[in-house]
């Protein structure tokens, strides 16, 4: 039990050593040896100033908001009905949307995640945008 008490205060020395030395260099502040350093809060805490709130106000017309059918809307299966949100990423579209690519002839074949370079990218970001805009398939 003295041993694992003594091991204790050792490794508690040893962390006031190591935050010294991390505070002396942080602050460019390397002492000259046997200098006595006081010990300081490594955060100043900063004062405390009243800021008033800037007044927001509303100058855009209910009008020229936009309007919720341009919101996105997710993909429905037209065979099954199950629906999903449209994917951002080609790797992480489902699979009947992928197989609805290739049926409709957006794209010419289902890609593999290794063989998307930036021109098969951009077919493929076409491609799901068309297949958004056709009828079948918005839920």
């Amino acid at each position: 039990m003295p041993e694992l008490l003594v091991g204790l205060v050792f490794i508690y020395i040893g962390y006031l050593v190591q935050r010294l030395v991390r505070t002396a260099i942080q602050t460019g502040n390397t002492p000259a040896l046997g200098a006595v350093v006081p010990l300081r809060p490594l955060a100043e805490p900063q004062p405390a100033v009243a800021a008033a709130a800037p007044v927001v106000e509303n100058t855009a017309p209910a009008a020229a908001r936009k309007p919720r059918s341009s919101q996105v809307r997710p993909l429905k299966n037209p065979l099954t009905g199950e629906t999903c949100a449209p994917p951002g990423n080609y790797r992480f579209a489902r699979k009947w949307v992928k197989e609805a690519l290739v049926t409709e002839g957006l794209l010419d074949r289902i890609y593999k995640t290794s063989e998307l370079d930036e021109t098969a990218s951009q077919q493929v970001r076409q491609a799901l945008d068309a297949l958004g805009r056709l009828e079948a398939y918005q839920g």
